[in-house]
C-alpha cells in the first residue's frame, strides 16, 4: 500500500478507522489552540503579553511533566479508561482559566487553572498505537499509517493556532479557549467510544524491558527534539 492519497483511503476503510482518526482529529487541535488562546484572552483583560506569556510557559511546564505520566496511565489501564478522565480535567482547567480571567481573579490563580489542562491525553499516540494494532505485522500498511498521522499532526499544528487566534480576535477574547474546549471533549470522547479498535492495555511491562529513558538511542534523540522544540518556541 503507497502513502499517498489512494494508500490513505485504503487504511480509512478499516472498519471503526474513519470513526477513531475523526475522533482524534477533533481532540488534537486544542493541543495547537489552548497556548494561543491563552495569550490573547489573558492580554486583552490584564493588558499584559508578560503574564500571558509566564501563564502559558508554565502550563507547557507542567504538560512536560505530566505527559509521559498520563501516556503510561493509558498504556497500563486503557485509552477509555484514562483518556476521559483525563481530558475532563483538561477541560475543568480551562474553564476555570476563563472564569478567572472574566471574574478578574488574582494572577496566581491563572497560573494554576492553565496547568490544570496538563493533562490533555496525546490523540495522536493514541491513533498511532490503535494503527499499530489493527494493523499487526504489515511494515507497508503501518509505513503509510505512519505517514498519514504525521499529515494530520501537521495539519492540527498549522490549523489550531491559526484557528484560535481568528476566534479570539474576530469573535471575543474567550472563544478561542471555549472552542478548543468543545473540541477536545467532542473529539474524545468520539475517538475512546471505537472500542473495536482501542489497544489492550498492558498493566505490567515487557520482562527485562528497560525504562524509556535508559533504552539506547533516546537520550539524544531528546535532545535534538528539546533544540526542536526551542527553534519552534522561539
Amino acid at each position: 500500500t503507497g502513502s499517498g492519497p489512494s494508500g490513505y483511503l485504503a487504511l480509512l476503510r478499516l472498519p471503526g478507522a474513519t470513526a477513531f482518526t475523526l475522533g482524534g482529529l477533533l481532540a488534537r487541535l486544542p493541543a495547537g489552540m489552548f497556548s494561543v488562546s491563552a495569550v490573547l484572552m489573558i492580554a486583552a483583560s490584564r493588558g499584559s503579553y508578560a503574564l500571558a506569556g509566564a501563564v502559558t510557559a508554565t502550563g507547557l511546564a507542567a504538560t512536560a511533566l505530566v505527559a509521559p505520566w498520563t501516556a503510561r496511565l493509558v498504556d497500563r489501564y486503557g485509552q477509555r479508561r484514562v483518556a476521559r478522565p483525563a481530558a475532563a480535567l483538561a477541560v475543568c482547567g480551562a474553564l476555570a482559566l476563563v472564569a478567572c480571567v472574566r471574574l478578574g481573579a488574582p494572577a496566581w490563580t491563572l497560573f494554576a487553572a492553565y496547568a490544570a489542562t496538563a493533562t490533555v491525553p496525546n490523540a495522536g499516540a493514541m491513533a498511532r498505537a490503535r494503527w499499530q494494532a489493527l494493523l499487526g505485522e504489515d511494515p507497508a500498511r503501518r509505513h503509510t499509517a505512519t505517514s498519514f498521522e504525521q499529515a494530520v499532526d501537521e495539519v492540527c499544528f498549522m490549523a489550531g493556532p491559526a484557528l484560535a487566534a481568528v476566534l479570539c480576535t474576530a469573535l471575543f477574547p474567550e472563544a478561542g479557549t471555549l472552542t478548543g474546549v468543545a473540541l477536545l471533549a467532542v473529539g474524545i470522547t468520539l475517538f475512546t467510544a471505537q472500542r473495536a479498535t482501542e489497544p489492550p492495555p498492558h498493566p505490567h511491562p515487557a520482562t527485562g524491558s528497560a525504562a524509556p529513558l535508559r533504552r539506547p538511542g533516546t537520550a539524544p534523540l531528546l535532545a535534538v527534539f528539546l533544540a526542536t522544540g526551542i527553534v519552534f518556541g522561539t
